[in-house]
């Protein structure tokens, strides 16, 4: 017909380009949002893998497509994707001002899977987007879990772990003590923090299993069976990881156990996905596990894509026009404002028994921090100190990263009792107030006396007076939105005491080391200049 347009002409091929590439860019802000949690943190450095493996699987089902159905109305599909593309305009301020924020990263990741299914169903209809969903879907296994339930399930599998773990050692007759999440034997104590509690397995674990099942084409029941199976081997290969750490530590000290930690990791989790396959494939070894047989399409996609090319341009016009936007806004509302005087905590390193302490590599992965100090000593009187600082220059952590780390959590988590939250402590040191929490806690060597406080790095307008709220509420980051304020910088001061006598006398203690060793700062200290500041910080005025 004169004048009709070629569904399969290389115009027609070119114009349906921009469908992948929406898709294409829905999923790199997604994966954007996502890669500080898997450079950081631990337990979920295994997300790096999964878009491949994602890829991986979607190639072997594209592979196996069944003969394709009518599709929903193309304005359907194209509606859709439009509102995809507003909700990604209005999620990118929300990401800008909460970097750390673990929703977003469902829902980003929700946002693309859609963007995804939403051509395949205009493609294919119900067949295809019932077969392709799984490799999409898998993706989810890489998103980290809320951090209100990570927090749970993490508790209560770090000391189910180091029960465990000390029942075993009480049968291979070594002295064991069960204190929260430690295990502290004769001459030492060994900790189960996150990645060695059996949640980097678990979560590794369950991603390994729904690529396994879909590997040995695993029937649904079956697959329901390899989840339980692959969750049982990561609680006992981490059970094992525990139990021989804690055998290296009783024979060579806390050196054996430095040094055998990260090895045993990466033994158990390789363990842990060697037993999930091998059990994968037993399965397969049983009828009726494969995919009902599946008719092969040649169909080319671009033709089918054509009624949606138009939406999915305008979809990247708009993306592009909202990143545009939003760095416009945040630059707008930071560009008249200028930092206060600062402060930091110069260490007492002319006491006695004085001592630096590192923080852990877990430690540093999960607060990313540009600078620390910490130490220990003992007064005159014979108290016992410990203080740590930290620093967070500007950037895309957000406020919540630092206040993932409550001590109520983690002091809770080794073994110690919370007797009372204590009342706030006030110091004020130049322009700046430092706000302190305050708590008792109680375990075997006595009570311990501790004192929190977060301060950011304030940046002072006309308009804005006011304390900034530091909390990591749902209505605190919209309102980081609405007020054009990105992660300005914070600082800590962490101050745990024990032999104070009483409350009291612990806050008469504290108030006099801050008055002793916090000093205003006129200057901000520059990530890279750790070594510099360390020195400085120690040093006598």
């Amino acid at each position: 017909m004169v004048g009709s347009a070629d569904p399969f002409s290389a115009a027609s091929r070119y114009r349906t380009l921009t469908v992948p590439a929406f898709v294409l860019a829905c999923w790199g802000l997604a994966v954007r949002h996502l890669s500080s949690e898997w450079t950081f943190s631990e337990q979920y450095n295994y997300g790096w893998i999964v878009p491949l493996l994602a890829l991986y699987l979607l190639r072997l089902r594209l592979e196996k497509l069944p003969a394709p159905a009518s599709g929903p109305w193309p304005w359907t599909i194209s509606s859709g994707l439009l509102l995809v593309a507003l909700a990604e305009v209005l999620m990118l301020p929300v990401q800008e001002a909460n970097a750390d924020w673990r929703l977003l990263g469902w829902v980003l990741t929700g946002l693309a899977a859609v963007a995804t299914l939403l051509p395949v169903a205009q493609a294919g209809g119900l067949p295809w987007l019932r077969h392709l969903a799984f490799p999409v879907l898998f993706f989810f296994t890489a998103v980290p879990w809320p951090r209100p339930i990570e927090i749970e399930v993490m508790q209560g599998l770090m000391v189910k772990n180091a029960r465990l773990a000390a029942e075993f050692l009480h049968w291979c007759g070594v002295q064991a003590e069960v204190q929260g999440n430690l295990i502290r034997l004769k001459s030492s104590t060994v900790g189960i923090n996150e990645a060695c509690s059996g949640i980097r397995s678990l979560q590794g674990s369950l991603m390994a299993t729904l690529f396994v099942g879909e590997i040995f084409e695993l029937s649904r029941w079956r697959r329901l069976w390899l989840l339980f199976l692959g969750a049982a081997w990561a609680l006992a290969t981490n059970t094992g990881r525990t139990l021989f750490l804690s055998l290296m530590t009783e024979q060579g000290g806390m050196d054996a156990h430095d040094r055998w930690h990260d090895p045993a990791g990466f033994w158990v989790l390789g363990a842990c996905v060697a037993g999930v396959t091998s059990t994968g494939w037993m399965l397969s070894r049983k009828k009726g596990n494969t995919y009902p047989h599946r008719t092969d399409s040649r169909t080319p996609l671009s033709g089918r894509l054509a009624a949606s090319s138009n939406a999915a341009m305008l979809g990247l016009v708009l993306i592009i026009a909202g990143w545009g936007a939003t760095e416009v806004w945040f630059r707008a509302q930071e560009s008249a404002v200028t930092r206060q005087a600062g402060w930091r905590f110069r260490l007492p390193s002319d006491a006695a028994d004085f001592e630096l302490v590192e923080q852990s590599k877990a430690v540093r992965g999960e607060l990313r921090y540009d600078f620390h100090s910490g130490g220990r000593w003992r007064d005159a009187e014979g108290r016992q100190w410990v203080a740590h600082y930290f620093r967070w220059e500007p950037g895309r952590n957000a406020v919540g990263t630092v206040l993932v780390h409550d001590p109520r959590v983690c002091l809770g988590g080794s073994g110690k009792q919370l007797v009372q939250v204590l009342p706030p402590v006030s110091h004020p040191v130049g322009d700046v107030v430092m706000p302190f929490d305050a708590y008792w806690f109680r375990d075997q060597g006595g009570d311990v006396f501790v004192f929190n406080c977060v301060v950011e790095d304030v940046r002072i307008t006309s308009s804005q007076k006011t304390k900034p709220n530091l909390s990591i509420t749902t209505s605190s980051r919209l309102e980081a939105v609405r007020t054009g304020r990105r992660n300005q910088g914070q600082r800590r001061l962490e101050v745990a005491v024990w032999g104070a006598t009483d409350a009291a006398a612990a806050r008469t203690d504290f108030e006099h080391l801050l008055r002793r060793q916090v000093e205003p700062e006129s200057v901000p200290i520059k990530a890279g200049q750790q070594a510099d500041a360390l020195r400085d910080a120690n040093s006598p005025p």
